[in-house]
């Protein structure tokens, strides 16, 4: 009864995974065994969790909308000592607490709303080390448009720091109608997996800044975003031509600029004196 009076929220991002069948076939790729920590973003009505709490010992669902969290301590039976709930923004939950008092690490999981998404990024890399894997659902759009093209078009700056951070799986797609209410495009679901890294960087944020200041101006060629960096024979010396944009420029090269960075910092001068 509650589900048919209970009216989504748009700002929220609200549209609700009905499917039985599809939520089976997510619990399945998930692998849930007992002593895993698994951590549901937007639990919505709780038709995953109802399911999942009979083969876990535990599982912290994170939800925003207060009517919800009323209807998932009836629905749920709160009072079970296996779930935790927490009336919060999935950005204010501080996953090393988390992973340090269970001492294992986490499983993600989620339907995640489009208005999030770039954000829940950057969250994942913020604790990434603390992150066994992440199953979540998002809308084909922003996975078109900011994940997929990473080997298929020109890429971005969130493309790059993507691809230095994640090894990213798409397992199916999900038609709208799978949906209450049904959006206005189709979902995909995928994994991401923290990467076991091919390339050194000795400071993230040297690699941040890097990436943020070649795209800053993308169709400048890098000698130009770069000169407050980089000399062209700094550049020319590590084989990076002077002359690319951003997106002829490889993760390799990325890393290796990055490192050049502290380099020139031990060195106390703005370049090499080459």
């Amino acid at each position: 009864m509650f589900i048919k009076k209970f009216t989504p929220k748009k700002k929220l991002g609200q549209n609700f995974l009905n499917n039985l069948y599809i939520i089976k076939k997510i619990i399945k790729i998930i692998k849930i065994k007992k002593k895993n920590i698994l951590i549901e973003i937007g639990v919505g009505f709780g038709i995953i969790s109802k399911l999942i709490i009979l083969n876990i010992n535990k599982i912290i669902l994170i939800e925003i909308d207060k009517n919800l969290i009323f209807f998932l301590k009836k629905f749920l039976q709160f009072k079970n000592k296996k779930i935790l709930i927490y009336k919060k923004n999935i950005f204010k939950i501080n996953l090393l607490n988390i992973a340090k008092k269970e001492c294992k690490l986490i499983k993600l999981f989620g339907n995640i709303p489009y208005n999030i998404s770039t954000n829940l990024i950057f969250y994942i890399i913020k604790y990434l080390y603390y992150i066994k894997c992440v199953y979540i659902l998002l809308q084909k759009e922003f996975f078109d448009k900011i994940i997929y093209i990473i080997n298929k078009k020109k890429p971005g700056r969130l493309n790059i720091i993507i691809k230095y951070y994640f090894i990213i799986k798409p397992i199916f797609k999900i038609s709208k109608n799978a949906f209450i209410p049904k959006p206005k495009i189709e979902s995909i679901f995928l994994i991401i997996k923290p990467f076991k890294k091919k390339y050194f960087v000795n400071n993230i944020n040297n690699l941040k800044l890097v990436i943020k200041k070649s795209f800053k101006q993308r169709r400048k060629k890098i000698k130009n975003n770069f000169k407050n960096l980089f000399s062209k024979k700094q550049l020319k010396l590590i084989k990076i031509n002077p002359n690319n944009r951003a997106e002829n420029i490889l993760l390799s090269d990325f890393c290796i600029l990055s490192n050049l960075i502290t380099i020139n910092k031990f060195y106390k001068n703005k370049y090499y004196k080459i």
